[in-house]
């Protein structure tokens, strides 16, 4: 017997309709897989969109599926894991789980109210099978934020397709959002904010002009330094939000604050333009030529190494 704790997503929504029947839910668990899968497992679109869709497209062929080895045909478990577990939930029966570390960098805390007992049946795996661990406390893991940074990009573009690129920065700034955008009018950046604002991953969202790279840091502070006046451009929210569990830094049990930072350049009044030496004068110009190559190599050329 262990516990399955469940977001309130579609796991739990299916859960909770086996429990409302009183019947044991048949589950199975991948550990091991192709990214792919996992990336398609983070899906938290409509419900009726099947996961294995998802990953079949992530994947750009169906994903192959086997019956499992505990409910037959009646759930099919992917026949490339590198270990599965299958079992049931019981419904009505909740356990405590965790702390465990998590993403963001800190221990999860200790859940009861959603999680569920989980009796494991079976445990299959491929020979010299691989277990596989995605979420630890330590290290960034920018690349568990690529589905996420699709879907952000597809609703902020809906709302303002002007939209270049959305960022989350993994570990360095797990609930906050940099969107890029070529601003047509004032009111496009917290329209962006606001689409953005829809996921329970945001806190914290910071919109730049499209000449900036949200990806590289360096250009994040520099247009934080010189493009925002804090009390004209920083619009602090109500706790009002649906927040994510993980963050340690909420007071309540759910619902988090955040912030709207537009750190674009007005349209309305004059702004001074970036002084920028042409890139064919750049070239010509070769450093080693005036600074012997000893002192060269000691001296930084991208500070954004220092991020790493």
């Amino acid at each position: 017997m262990t516990a399955l704790y469940a977001s309130p997503r579609h796991l739990w929504k299916i859960y909770r309709d086996y429990e409302s029947r009183n019947e044991e839910m048949p589950v199975a668990t991948v550990l091991g897989h192709h990214p792919a899968f996992h990336m398609g497992a983070c899906y938290s679109g409509p419900f009726e969109v099947s996961e294995y869709d998802v990953i079949g497209g992530y994947l750009g062929e169906p994903l192959r599926l086997i019956p499992s080895e505990t409910f037959g045909d009646d759930l099919l478990d992917s026949a490339d894991a590198e270990i599965v577990i299958e079992g049931v939930l019981i419904p009505n029966k909740r356990v405590v789980e965790g702390p465990f570390g998590e993403a963001p960098g800190y221990l999860g805390p200790q859940r009861y109210t959603t999680c569920a007992e989980y009796q494991v049946k079976a445990i299959n795996y491929r020979n010299g099978a691989m277990y596989q661990s995605v979420i630890t406390p330590e290290g960034d893991k920018p690349w568990m934020d690529l589905p996420r940074e699709g879907a952000y990009l597809r609703r902020c573009r809906e709302a303002v397709p002007g939209v270049t690129a959305v960022c989350k920065q993994g570990r360095h700034a797990h609930y906050n959002v940099f969107i890029s955008m070529k601003k047509m009018s004032e009111g496009d950046p917290a329209r962006a904010a606001a689409a953005a604002l829809t996921f329970d991953h945001t806190k914290n969202v910071f919109v730049f002009d499209e000449d900036i790279d949200v990806f590289n840091p360096t250009d994040i502070l520099w247009a934080f330094a010189t493009r925002v006046q804090p009390h004209l451009q920083v619009n602090i929210l109500k706790p009002l939000f649906r927040g994510n569990f993980l963050d340690p830094s909420l007071v309540d049990e759910i619902k988090t604050s955040g912030m709207i930072v537009d750190a674009t350049r007005p349209l309305d009044r004059p702004f001074s333009p970036v002084s920028k030496c042409p890139d064919e004068a750049m070239a010509r110009i070769k450093l080693e030529d005036y600074v012997p190559g000893e002192v060269l190599q000691h001296i930084p050329m991208d500070r954004t190494t220092y991020w790493a």
